[in-house]
């Protein structure tokens, strides 16, 4: 840099930073690295560490609450407080139950929820969540012996007879799969109905 009489002057050693601090200038590779003071600079990078914290719970949380209402999710909820009204409705007072296919008597516990037609890998329908078409039965029965579809079946022609029992068929295959919303609506109902048994 060159004064007015054109002689070389030395480039300033200190400089004033934004807080007012005088501070050693630092260069690196003859570039200055900075136009704040250490404190400055550590406060500056504590305030970027701390938003990069933020930014990383925000993006956590929303990623919790898309995952919250994916449908495979929603779908498991609902399932779940229908499964567990229908186990509980069908038990004595001690919670007690009979495998609706085989006779064996289960705890609330030990029971699941069995289709008498099954819903497949596919989305969940009105049907599945029908209290005529779902009954509890033992593990071995819905989950080892496929859910005994012929015996089930027989059952529920003996309960409803046979035209009820082809009208949940067809219905299996025609309905439409429920959304989202309509199986928020189901868990809130069944978890109603619940605390009313």
């Amino acid at each position: 840099m060159l004064s007015k009489n054109g002689i070389g002057k030395s480039l300033r050693k200190e400089m004033k930073c934004s807080c007012g601090k005088q501070f050693k200038i630092r260069y690196q590779n003859g570039i200055r690295v900075s136009k704040l003071c250490d404190t400055c600079v550590r406060k500056k990078e504590r305030l970027k560490k701390k938003q990069l914290k933020e930014r990383e719970k925000q993006r956590r949380v929303k990623k919790k609450e898309k995952k919250a209402n994916s449908y495979k999710v929603v779908a498991k909820n609902a399932w779940d407080a229908f499964s567990i009204y229908i186990r509980t409705k069908h038990a004595d007072w001690r919670g007690y139950l009979n495998c609706y296919t085989c006779g064996k008597i289960i705890t609330i516990k030990q029971a699941q929820a069995g289709h008498c037609f099954h819903k497949g890998s596919g989305r969940y329908k009105p049907i599945d969540f029908d209290e005529d078409h779902i009954r509890p039965q033992d593990v071995g029965c819905n989950m080892f012996k496929g859910g005994k579809g012929s015996e089930f079946t027989l059952k529920l022609i003996g309960e409803h007879g046979i035209d009820k029992v082809e009208e949940m068929r067809r219905r299996r295959q025609e309905e439409e799969p429920l959304t989202i919303e309509e199986l928020k609506e189901i868990e809130s109902i069944y978890k109603n109905k619940l605390l009313s048994l």
